[in-house]
């Protein structure tokens, strides 16, 4: 992932900015799951946008967005406490991991 995006996300993910979602990039309540938080930050970038480009009901990142960051699959993986490798998303749904804890893990593996 390239530094500096990967310093975006975690910066934003810890912002408060973002209110946390289940299952869907963008929820139409507003909130976002962890790689909605990324694109999100790419839309900004001017990376597409929301209404032409991006589903926001998809789990797994759009393919512009993956190159973008510098990473190499549309569903990240990171190995919490227990060591086994889980998805970002399937993490970001569990009710156990809040922004924080997603940042710290994007930050230290990704």
């Amino acid at each position: 992932m390239k530094p500096g995006i990967k310093t975006k996300w975690v910066a934003a993910l810890r912002s408060g900015e973002y209110k946390q979602g289940t299952r869907q990039l963008l929820r139409g309540d507003g909130s976002f799951c962890c790689l909605g938080v990324l694109t999100d930050l790419a839309v900004k970038d001017g990376v597409g946008d929301w209404d032409h480009d991006y589903y926001p009901e998809a789990s797994f990142l759009p393919q512009r967005v993956v190159k973008w960051a510098g990473l190499d699959t549309r569903s990240p993986c990171v190995a919490p406490s227990w060591g086994t490798r889980e998805a970002l998303w399937s993490l970001n749904d569990s009710s156990e991991h809040g922004f924080e804890e997603l940042a710290d893990l994007i930050e230290e593996q990704l």
